[in-house]
């Protein structure tokens, strides 16, 4: 059986290579293992709305084992993810994986790990492009077109916009909420001396997240649930482009596999995938015109050396860039005492950027 072109993982990069085959007339099958999220609890109601009328906020919130409850450990994660989003990092059977020095993060969900994430949606610069392999202005268009599609908040003529240029399709940012707006007002009124002294860029984030309605989605609604799933969808997430693909003819969306292979002609070109069903009951050889690895960076590196192993060629990786991170806990004294408002974006309003060097490095 054949797909047209297959599109392995359904992760951001898999759906938007997807949509845009079916946007020039191209038929599509997409394989993906396609956890499911479930659907948004009483979507009608803020947060501080939960709390009050479910039967057990608590439940909702941390987990009937409160295993959403983060303590402070230095030697482990500085955050957590509450129950509603256990399906992203939920694993499958003969997926095992061993590490050493850093921590690997898979996802088998429909979406893949953009489920979970936060909607930072920042763009290279021409600077930092310099030695790729395609020019700058291919990049910055196509950055245009995907904000079109999915939505992207944020401003152009900030303190960022050098580091972060500004592209088509923009919308204005999200209200800030008193915290943001106290901290924007200080940088500002520093901005010229702080970015003589210490190259420190402060203004809004560029976020996937609705200032203004797009097609069938709102504007954000400020109620505060933006950690426990966007009700709205509000905030983008893979999912919203996977139901807009499935509105099309010509795309076939087989969840429930896991791709284990390619198959290889003579001359070591795909002509096909080989698939595994979750629970490793069945197993299924899907040809294709042309396969396309989606399944993120360590799952699609696994199904190219795993099908060199196998035909009797070899490869070596030089190497995997690592996401790091540094997380500062930020208090606004000014604010101490102040209550907390739910009503509000509640992930990343403002962005900062620090300039040490050269933008290429």
């Amino acid at each position: 059986m054949s797909g047209g072109v297959v599109v392995v993982g359904a992760g951001p990069s898999g759906l938007h290579f997807a949509q845009t085959l079916l946007e020039r007339g191209i038929a599509v099958t997409l394989v993906d293992a396609g956890r499911q999220r479930a659907p948004a609890v009483r979507p009608d109601l803020a947060l501080d709305g939960l709390k009050r009328e479910l039967p057990d906020p608590a439940e909702y919130f941390l987990g009937r084992d409160w295993q959403a409850f983060v303590r402070p450990d230095a030697g482990d994660e500085y955050y957590g993810l509450p129950p509603a989003k256990d399906y992203v990092f939920e694993s499958v059977p003969g997926v095992e994986t061993r590490s050493e020095g850093f921590e690997p993060l898979f996802s088998f969900a429909a979406g893949g790990l953009a489920e979970a994430w936060t909607g930072g949606s920042y763009p290279f610069t021409r600077e930092e492009t310099a030695a790729w392999p395609f020019a700058f202005s291919e990049l910055h268009a196509a950055y245009g077109r995907v904000a079109r599609r999915i939505g992207i908040s944020g401003a152009s003529d900030d303190a960022l916009r050098d580091v972060f240029p500004a592209h088509d399709g923009l919308l204005p940012p999200l209200p800030l909420d008193l915290h943001g707006e106290t901290l924007l007002r200080g940088y500002q009124a520093k901005r010229e001396r702080i970015l003589a002294r210490d190259r420190v860029r402060l203004g809004y984030a560029r976020i996937a997240t609705l200032s203004r309605a797009l097609g069938e989605r709102p504007a954000c609604h400020a109620c505060g649930r933006c950690l426990w799933g966007c009700p709205s969808d509000a905030l983008y997430t893979p999912a919203v482009t996977l139901r807009e693909c499935q509105r099309d003819a010509r795309f076939t969306y087989r969840a429930g596999w896991i791709a284990t292979q390619l198959v290889l002609d003579a001359g070591g070109r795909a002509t096909g995938v080989a698939l595994r069903s979750l629970d490793g009951a069945r197993t299924e050889t899907l040809a294709a015109q042309a396969v396309v690895l989606a399944a993120g960076a360590l799952g699609s590196s696994r199904i190219v050396l795993e099908s060199l192993a196998r035909s009797g060629g070899h490869v070596e990786l030089p190497g995997l860039m690592d996401n790091r991170q540094v997380l500062m806990p930020f208090v606004n004294l000014k604010l101490v005492g102040r209550r907390f408002e739910s009503a509000s974006y509640q992930y990343h309003q403002l962005a900062l950027a620090y300039e040490p060097g050269a933008a290429r490095d």
